[in-house]
């Protein structure tokens, strides 16, 4: 279905040496959404995970911008093969309208783990992640 008929979308991305994770949430409604986690290793190899298997919870919620917002996101996955326990605490904010586009771009704080297959990676940074509500 096309993005803008959305309700809205978490996305963000993580890096922890050569292990890059690309996540988002895209929001159907302002309850309901689907999560997506796509992890790179190198440039030569990936994993998509299955929705199913990704948690995408929003913590410490607050009110910023006249919205309802969360201060912290944590995201957990659990495969077989996929192991992810990340923590993701805003440092801060940036907040633009363009008519009833509302944007956010977050300087996160990550803190966790990423594990694929026998590869163990902590991830220990400053991040972005952005949450874009169209309605």
């Amino acid at each position: 279905m096309h993005a803008g008929l959305q309700f809205g979308w978490y996305w963000g991305k993580l890096y922890a040496g050569d292990v890059a994770a690309t996540w988002s949430s895209m929001m159907k409604t302002r309850v309901g959404s689907d999560p997506l986690l796509v992890l790179n290793i190198g440039e030569e190899e990936y994993f998509n995970v299955e929705p199913e298997c990704i948690q995408f919870v929003v913590r410490d919620i607050c009110v910023r911008n006249g919205r309802i917002l969360p201060q912290e996101f944590v995201l957990i996955v659990d495969t077989d093969d996929v192991s992810v326990y990340v923590t993701m605490t805003v440092l801060s904010t940036h907040h633009t309208r363009i008519g009833p586009i509302r944007y956010w771009r977050y300087h996160v704080k990550c803190l966790g783990s990423i594990v694929i297959g026998s590869k163990y990676v902590d991830v220990n940074n400053v991040q972005i992640a952005e949450f874009v509500r169209f309605r």
